[in-house]
């Protein structure tokens, strides 16, 4: 079969490699659609430590075959691949933090889904309704399941402001889910109008352009002047995680959730007499996934309107590629196979 491989940094090409065999406790899925996140960026510049293995970590498909124990899942099924991946028996899994499973997740030193199969553990695999397609059902297994844990652990709550840096792929995810949340107002935070324009769409209730106003200045503008209660900073940019840091009223807290790629200072002082919190989030557990898997059944998640372009699995270089450069101001860009 056909899997983009990853080397070295910057080195990654399609090879032929052997079909996947499920273990015992595996399923084999046959890769339907897959998104193409930053995080796989990261990967490709070697910003994360991993070794040699396929990348790629949205992904949903059909199961092509099962392990000898497996009963949860069967051949035939649709569904979404939850690429953290957790072992279940590692310290942070055994205290129920599964988000942060010690097994290096999908992609990203395991075997991940730019592949046409992926064996994974059935456990980790969540079944998808008819009602949600392959490819937003791939953009739900990072980007939707991510931006729901991280606002889940924000304590968001109806009433509460709240500002959303940076609208790429998990961003954009977080605009929807501070709405369902009930943000008011929720302002969403970048520097491209293109993005803008589809975050008011999403329900963002105002935008800042970054590249023109001062963000720190408007959230200091809103209700009693003292900046907003929950701020995200979704890019892991120094600038934006100050400034979301800088938007937050004393007592309130900066969720950090996109992954930076260098040592990030802030003014620890302000900080600190401020007695505010920053907390950063990673990854997901499957009964994320499993819920927003929901939401997008019932109908309430808009996650068809962040993908901007697809190209065939074969396609995938020139994809990446795209992401990078930002031609033509790509949202999600999806691989179908």
């Amino acid at each position: 079969m056909l899997a983009y491989r990853w080397r070295a940094p910057d080195v990654a090409a399609l090879e032929d490699v052997p079909s996947p065999r499920a273990g015992p406790d595996q399923a084999v899925v046959s890769i339907r659609a897959n998104g193409v996140c930053r995080s796989d960026l990261h990967f490709y510049h070697g910003v994360l430590e991993h070794a040699p293995c396929t990348m790629g970590h949205e992904g949903a498909g059909v199961v092509e075959s099962v392990g000898s124990n497996v009963t949860r899942v069967r051949e035939g099924d649709r569904v979404v691949v939850n690429y953290v991946n957790p072992d279940g028996t590692c310290p942070m899994c055994r205290h129920g933090r599964t988000d942060l499973c010690e097994r290096p997740p999908l992609g990203f030193g395991t075997d991940g889904v730019f592949a046409e199969a992926v064996a994974v553990d059935a456990r980790n695999l969540v079944g998808l309704p008819q009602a949600v397609p392959f490819d937003e059902a791939a953009i739900l297994g990072c980007a939707g399941a991510t931006a729901y844990h991280a606002t889940l652990a924000s304590g968001l709550a109806p009433g509460m402001s709240c500002m959303i840096f940076g609208l790429g792929g998990v961003g954009m995810q977080g605009v929807e889910m501070a709405k369902r949340f009930g943000a008011s107002p929720l302002v969403a935070v970048d520097v491209r109008e293109a993005k803008l324009v589809v975050a008011r769409r999403l329900g963002a209730d105002v935008t800042v352009d970054a590249s023109k106003d001062d963000p720190v200045a408007f959230a200091r503008s809103l209700g009693d002047g003292r900046g907003v209660d929950v701020a995200f900073e979704y890019i892991g940019l120094p600038d934006t995680l100050n400034q979301a840091i800088a938007s937050v009223r004393w007592g309130g807290r900066a969720m950090m959730v996109g992954i930076p790629k260098c040592p990030i200072t802030f003014d620890a002082q302000a900080f600190n007499l401020g007695g505010k919190t920053l907390m950063a989030t990673q990854g997901h557990t499957t009964e994320d996934l499993r819920e927003v898997v929901a939401l997008r059944a019932r109908g309430t998640l808009r996650t068809a309107e962040t993908i901007t372009h697809r190209f065939p699995f074969k396609d995938i270089a020139h994809a990446i590629e795209m992401l990078e450069a930002q031609t033509g101001d790509p949202v999600r860009i999806v691989l179908t196979h």
